[in-house]
């Protein structure tokens, strides 16, 4: 109902009822899922709403009706619940039911609330009792919960009368299909049971109603079809907010199915019968059906990976200290890796130690409570901040212009407060009557510029932002440079160095949506998107990373579009022309009955169909494509499983990126050269062969201005590719002067070793070389090991080089010894010197502090391993 709060509130007005069917999930309960007949983590609910048109007793009484009347469910089975203060619902019901079967409950059950503050009021259930024998209230079914809102909860949590009384009620449809198919469970209706037989199959279970080995196939079919219409909804899987819940919905149907003996993806299998079931109430379902069981698979399949993991990280954590598993790494266990506790529990049984389930508990209550809060920001809490602007309206007039004369409406502090005025210096938000400042939203940033003192042009604020909290409602974020108040006329001025470039980037991202789908499939789906002045950020649907060949393709599409000088037609029309013509929309947006269309393409809206581009959209864009200009693709990335995200610049800042990077390529050149320099140096020195030339860099290149006296990408270009073959150039030289500096350095070492090795007998039968090297890495300490071992097959090798406290080391096992382990003998010493080591048995590394008595300590653990 959260949509519904500014009607419930009175600042919207344009409606008076509806009715609604709506796709709801809650996993605040996901535990008892399977478990009882009813719990469920995705449903459907039937509602029906008043805003300030009919209330309690129409209500009532039509509810009655729909269930006894229409639907046929016994009077007897049904009883009522009021809220026990609410003497007037009583009254009602009573005409219609029995006071035997009307119970008084208190505030826990019988008073809705929407949060701390905000629309409120009682409410009365009507339950299903399915035995019919009477026993009470924890033994009904809830079946239809109508809500009377009719107050407004204030800060100090008084209750303040609505000036319209309004009506919410909830039907659960799953719940209803129960009733009315004389079912015990939800999970047997023809909602869920197709679903249930498909899992059953699919793991060859057989579905025993009271086998609790088959409760788990009941959460297999409420998460698939939960995850199911996630993904439909445009949400991919993360570890944050309302990803993250999808996330733990798959890993824990597939844990389940694991439980019951599936080490394969198969969730995603599910999907037909999921179709079957809702395919023609939701027709996306089929028509999407490749991009959801693929995002579903890789999930599955990363999913398995990591389940993996979690049982080798187990095993880790019981071999640790003490005699406890901390709550927290067992919750991480089962939360990232999917790990059962009762499983978790039995290793650490066997492993002789306990779980501290109290605090496993505690961040499992901290993980739901994550996963509470990725489903909130639905803007209830803005529309009860700005609760001060209901029926406030802003006239936009910045499709045709960038000025425009308007009248201070209202003005709020920093709090959101109602204020008569604001003092220089002061920041705050303003409403005006009209605005020229388009408002955050579709992806596009919101607007900034500046109010004038309409005759003088004076300086009057400064325009920081522009946002609609409300869809009717622009606000402006100033800082008042002079005294603004309330009535006080202005003219607004938005800033067209921030305006104009963002147009050029809304309209390519059009123009990338469209050459996505042209270049890769009409499966592509927008996930997202950012329209800056500076660069466009667009995330899509794409289960793999684009090649080189894909991403020049897309880019050189957008910018074939932009040559073509294309008219960009803006128009409202119907909302069934967006089926009717195929318009690109994005999942989640709000259109209203007449949305905005924007139409790319040479015939106008004669021709809609031979088009670049068609979406609805709110935002501003250029007439016509050829003021873009240019267009580059930056980066592709992932950011989700399933879902890329593709960065990129047009008009005027593709120029200033490739100024950026120019500038980027002489700075790399610069310390490159630098070390080419000391590399030659110290070549010489060592009394290697004369080093190669050093290239020349790019002669200059003669850079044009454009129109408005900037450089032209024309000029731009042949400058960049000199300076990227120049970095080229210098980087194949660093990296061979490196090899021969390399290899100089490493003979200089071999050539003193091999002067100064001396072996030393420590025990009878037991020689050893130990040396300590400056400066040699551990690569040459291996190296060099090699070569003192085949030189010495009967000793040991202990190599050693530090540099300021720490230390590196390297162990050697020659040939002719057996019974010798260099690992053990390395760790021993990693052990001694607070660090780390590890290898193999004829040859280990590892480091630390560095000692005072390197030598000293070889000999000393080098004798304690003596076979």
């Amino acid at each position: 109902m959260v949509p519904f709060k500014p009607y419930f509130l009175g600042l919207k007005k344009d409606l008076k009822r509806a009715a609604s069917c709506q796709k709801c999930l809650r996993t605040t309960d996901i535990e008892e899922v399977g478990h009882t007949p009813r719990h469920l983590t995705f449903f459907e609910m039937l509602g029906n709403f008043s805003f300030g048109d009919y209330f309690k007793e129409e209500a009532i009484e039509r509810a009655w009706h729909f269930l006894t009347q229409e639907l046929k469910i016994p009077k007897e089975k049904l009883h009522i619940s009021i809220f026990r203060e609410d003497g007037e619902s009583e009254k009602l019901w009573e005409k219609l039911v029995p006071a035997s079967r009307i119970l008084r409950k208190g505030t826990d059950t019988n008073f809705w609330n929407m949060g701390a503050t905000g629309p409120c009021g009682p409410c009365s259930e009507i339950l299903y009792d399915p035995t019919g024998e009477g026993k009470g209230y924890d033994s009904y079914l809830e079946l239809w919960n109508l809500v009377f809102t009719q107050f407004d909860r204030q800060e100090d949590a008084s209750l303040r009368p609505l000036p319209r009384k309004n009506i919410d009620t909830g039907l659960g449809l799953e719940r209803l299909a129960l009733v009315l198919q004389g079912k015990t469970e939800v999970f047997e209706t023809d909602l869920l049971f197709p679903i249930l037989q498909k899992a059953s199959e699919i793991l060859k279970i057989r579905w025993k109603k009271d086998d609790p080995s088959t409760w788990a196939l009941r959460i297999l079919a409420d998460h698939a079809r939960a995850s199911s219409f996630l993904l439909l909804e445009g949400l991919f899987p993360s570890n944050e907010s309302r990803g993250y819940v999808l996330r733990r919905l798959i890993r824990r149907a597939l844990r389940f199915g694991k439980v019951l003996g599936c080490s394969e993806p198969f969730v995603y299998q599910l999907l037909p019968s999921i179709a079957g079931v809702f395919g023609e109430t939701y027709p996306e379902l089929r028509s999407r059906h490749k991009e959801i069981a693929d995002v579903l698979r890789t999930e599955e399949e990363r999913f398995l990976e990591t389940l993996e993991s979690g049982e080798a990280l187990l095993q880790d954590m019981l071999s640790g200290p003490g005699p406890t598993l901390s709550g927290e790494e067992a919750f991480k266990l089962y939360d990232t890796y999917g790990y059962p506790l009762e499983l978790t529990l039995e290793a650490a049984a066997s492993a002789g130690k306990a779980v501290d389930l109290p605090a496993y508990e505690r961040a499992k209550n901290k993980a739901q409570e994550t996963a509470r809060s990725g489903w909130k920001g639905s803007g209830a809490k803005e529309v009860q901040r700005y609760a001060s602007l209901a029926g406030a309206r802003t006239r936009f007039v910045g499709y045709e212009q960038l000025e425009a004369t308007a009248v201070v409406q209202e003005i709020l502090d920093i709090e959101a407060r109602p204020v008569p005025e604001l003092a220089a210096d002061q920041e705050g938000e303003i409403l005006l009557d009209s605005t020229p400042f388009y408002a955050e939203g579709g992806g596009q940033v919101g607007d900034r510029g500046w109010l004038l003192e309409p005759q003088s042009r004076k300086k009057i604020a400064q325009v920081l932002d522009t946002r609609r909290p409300t869809p009717r409602c622009h606000l402006h974020r100033i800082r008042a440079l002079d005294r603004l108040s309330r009535s006080q006329a202005v003219l607004a001025t938005v800033e067209p160095t921030h305006r104009i470039p963002t147009m050029c980037h809304h309209t390519a991202t059009h123009l990338l949506n469209e050459g996505l789908r042209h270049i890769l499939g009409s499966q592509v789906r927008q996930a997202g998107s950012l329209v800056a002045p500076d660069r466009l950020r667009f995330d899509f649907t794409w289960p793999k990373a684009l090649s080189p060949e894909q991403i020049q393709k897309i880019e050189d599409w957008v910018n074939e579009v932009i040559r073509k000088d294309c008219e960009v037609h803006k128009k409202e029309w119907p909302a069934s022309k967006a089926k009717e013509w195929g318009a690109a929309i994005l999942l989640g947006e709000e259109y209203g009955e007449k949305p905005r269309f924007v139409l790319i393409n040479e015939g106008g809206w004669n021709a809609p169909h031979r088009r670049d581009s068609l979406e609805l959209c709110g935002g501003t864009h250029v007439n016509h494509t050829g003021e873009i200009r240019y267009f580059k693709i930056l980066k592709d990335s992932s950011i989700s499983a399933g879902i890329r995200r593709m960065e990129a610049v047009a008009a005027e800042a593709v120029p200033k990126h490739y100024q950026s990077e120019i500038q980027k390529l002489q700075e790399s050149c610069g310390r490159v050269l630098e070390k080419i320099k000391l590399q030659r140096e110290e070549i010489q020195s060592l009394g290697g062969s004369a080093p190669p030339a050093v290239p020349s860099p790019p002669t200059a290149h003669r850079t044009s201005p454009g129109e408005g006296g900037g450089i032209t990408l024309d000029s731009l270009l042949p400058r960049h590719a000199g300076w990227e073959k120049y970095a080229s150039q210098l980087r194949d030289q660093e990296k061979l002067l490196r090899q021969t500096l390399g290899n100089l350095r490493h003979k200089q070492l071999a050539e003193r070793v091999s002067g100064e090795q001396v072996l030393r007998e420590i025990a009878p039968g037991i020689q050893i070389l130990c040396q300590n090297l400056e400066d040699a890495d551990l690569k040459q300490l291996r190296s060099l090991c090699d070569q003192l071992k085949n030189q010495n097959p009967s000793a040991l090798i202990v190599l050693a080089s530090g540099k300021d406290d720490k230390m590196s080391f390297a162990v050697a096992i020659g040939s002719s010894l057996k019974n010798w382990d260099a690992a053990q003998i390395a760790k021993e010493l990693a052990s001694k010197i607070l660090g780390k080591a590890g290898g193999r048995s004829d040859f280990a590394q590892g480091g630390g502090n560095q000692p005072a008595d390197w030598q000293q300590m070889v000999e000393e653990t080098i004798r304690k391993f003596a076979p």
